[in-house]
């Protein structure tokens, strides 16, 4: 899951979900946290996701995939159908675009505000996809939900399920 400052771990939460929230960043992490102390955030890379060692009935991933390599996001979809219940939910966003880059800190208009940005320092890594090339790597999910979502940047998000073997 994407953190940024926990309100998508909140909204989750007051639906009456179980949620488990994690992120690489410990200023991420720390944010959520003064925001939300009941949550449950953990520190997690996401290319990691295999070790939480359970099984979940959703997972709920915006706005974090587009910075794993390929690989490293072929391997990620992998392990969430691994970790996901029987006809388990998966949603995810993706930038589209081609190519990959590292880019500075986000522009004015990233939607989560001045607060985000300033918590963003750096560059960051971004991988765009073609909606066709997402297809192969979700092959073994059924899917529930597509749209385009205009932000900062054209966005695709998609909520699929798991198909049974």
């Amino acid at each position: 899951m994407s953190i940024s400052n926990g309100i998508d771990s909140r909204y989750l939460t007051s639906l009456g979900l179980d949620v488990v929230s994690f992120d690489l960043s410990d200023r991420m992490l720390e944010e959520a946290r003064k925001l939300d102390a009941d949550g449950r955030y953990v520190k997690l890379d996401l290319r990691d996701v295999a070790s939480l060692g359970q099984t979940f009935s959703g997972v709920f991933a915006s706005g974090c995939l587009y910075h794993l390599q390929r690989d490293e996001f072929a391997s990620f979809v992998n392990d969430i159908y691994e970790l996901l219940e029987p006809e388990g939910v998966f949603y995810l966003s993706m930038k589209i675009g081609m190519g990959e880059e590292y880019r500075a800190v986000p522009s004015d208009r990233y939607p989560d505000g001045e607060q985000a940005r300033q918590l963003l320092q750096g560059d960051r890594y971004y991988v765009y996809y073609q909606r066709d090339e997402l297809t192969p790597y979700l092959r073994r999910y059924q899917r529930l939900h597509e749209r385009e979502l205009q932000h900062a940047e054209e966005i695709v998000e998609i909520g699929l399920q798991k198909l049974l073997p």
